[in-house]
């Protein structure tokens, strides 16, 4: 089950609002009778060999490759990586295809375009937006923080 779930309030008589709050249930499960754990399959455009220390892609097109890590229950760990092919070969969509296969469930982005955030909602795909993280490490532990929002049409890219 993927859900995103997004609330704001007001609190008290002063109408003050409350920061936002984001929960990310991507698959949730009973391991223990009455202990609900909370999974996360997340992509993060890297440079290099990538791994929690690698640099963030900019571009997730041009990234040299996605860490691949799971979050579960807040903590965070590696996979592995999987290549990026070059942009020629299929364009933006290609990474698209490429991470739904293998069961991604987010994506952090800086950002990308509308065709490719198209493809991922359509794949059930969570595209998250972080454009201050350095590291794939400081994006994962934003997320599995519950710090990040979902990406929106303000971030496309229109090149």
């Amino acid at each position: 089950r993927r859900v995103l779930f997004r609330s704001a309030s007001t609190c008290g008589a002063s109408g003050n609002a409350l920061p936002w709050v984001s929960v990310y249930l991507h698959r949730a499960s009973m391991d223990a009778p009455g202990k609900v754990v909370l999974h996360m399959k997340l992509a993060v455009p890297s440079v290099g060999k990538g791994g929690l220390d690698a640099q963030r892609s900019a571009h997730f097109g041009h990234a040299d490759c996605f860490t691949i890590l799971n979050i579960e229950d807040g903590k965070v760990s590696v996979e592995g990586t999987i290549a990026n092919p070059p942009h020629e070969e299929g364009g933006c969509m290609r990474p698209v295809r490429i991470l739904a296969e293998v069961g991604i469930d987010a994506i952090v982005a800086v950002g990308m375009g509308m065709r490719p955030m198209q493809g991922f909602a359509a794949a059930g795909i969570t595209v998250l937006h972080d454009a201050e993280s350095a590291t794939v490490g400081a994006a994962a532990e934003r997320i599995a923080t519950g710090q990040l929002d979902a990406m929106g049409p303000e971030h496309a890219c229109h090149h």
